[in-house]
């Protein structure tokens, strides 16, 4: 894309946006590739929402601590799940 950008000279962004369809700011990462020589990494790995473990670290464990009290085994020996009375609020 920089290279037809490039030798459309001096408008050459404004007319492949409008003429091809290009997005002008692919063209200009185009260019800024094309100057320097080195690809540009886009940052998708650092957007979006983090994952709770990393802001919280010992979520989990707080969480064993306020439930392991209250939790307790089947009263009919069926199964081998453990039950917890406790409500969210």
């Amino acid at each position: 894309m920089a290279e037809v950008v490039k030798g459309l000279g001096i408008g050459g962004q404004t007319l492949a946006e409008r003429e091809l369809g290009w997005n002008r700011r692919t063209i200009r990462k185009g260019m800024q590739e094309l100057l320097s020589g080195q690809p540009i990494v886009d940052g998708y790995e650092r957007s979006g929402r983090k994952r709770i473990a990393a802001k919280l670290p010992n979520l989990l464990e707080d969480i064993r601590a306020l439930v392991d009290p209250q939790t307790q085994t089947d009263p009919s020996f069926k199964s081998t799940r453990l039950y917890t009375r406790i409500s969210g609020a």
